[in-house]
């Protein structure tokens, strides 16, 4: 897998989870795509800062990816959202999912799996007022995975040490290889080299791809 080989929504989720993590945020980006899979609303994580766009939120625990995408949408908006999808570059949580079933979006792509820690979209099947909803969950997608918990983990060993061991043992239940690269990254700080420069991730993106299917071969042998 090749940064050109990914469909637009794709790409600029990812950009937008690098932008959060180049902004001190949980690397996590979302897009909302029209029924042509067109991107119309693109957003991310912006916990950990101190200004956001009009219509988005900040320095707070619920300011996420998806909600910051959601959050955008006008009222008459809602009416047109049957055939939309989200994508996101992490398994929504129990407040993204809910968000997501309230605005009656129905098609779900994510490429994280998250359900060790706050991934919610096993309660689809559990709860009648969701499984009304019809949705479609796509997800997770093998190697997009591995790199968004490259990027994960290196965030949680450089801002968040005091948890990081306890949130990254679950995250490598489902993910030991991009768990492991992130490591190998954050130590030698090559993450944070090409911090803030955006044009520099398409790049690494298929470095760390390419890594990753190494690691791969390796582990199988």
């Amino acid at each position: 897998m090749r940064w050109e080989d990914l469909s637009e929504p794709w790409k600029r989720s990812f950009v937008q989870a690098w932008d959060a993590y180049n902004n001190g945020s949980i690397p996590i980006g979302a897009v909302l795509v029209d029924r042509e899979g067109k991107v119309i609303i693109e957003g991310r994580n912006r916990v950990h800062e101190e200004t956001a766009p009009i219509n988005q939120i900040c320095s707070n625990r619920l300011a996420h990816a998806e909600m910051n995408v959601l959050l955008q949408l006008e009222s008459n908006d809602y009416q047109h959202l049957g055939e939309a999808g989200i994508y996101s570059t992490m398994e929504p949580c129990i407040q993204c999912f809910g968000a997501i079933i309230l605005s009656k979006v129905k098609n779900i792509y994510f490429a994280a799996l998250d359900d060790k820690l706050a991934g919610a979209t096993t309660l689809k099947d559990k709860h009648g007022f969701i499984d009304s909803r019809k949705l479609v969950i796509n997800g997770p997608y093998p190697v997009l995975g591995d790199i968004q918990m490259v990027l994960r983990t290196d965030f949680l060993l450089r801002y968040e040490a005091d948890r990081a061991e306890d949130l990254i043992a679950a995250h490598a239940i489902d993910y030991p290889i991009g768990v492991a690269l992130g490591r190998h990254y954050f130590q030698t700080n090559k993450l944070y080299e090409v911090k803030g420069k955006r044009e520099a991730f398409p790049k690494f993106f298929d470095e760390m791809a390419v890594r990753i299917k190494e690691m791969e071969k390796a582990h199988i042998r």
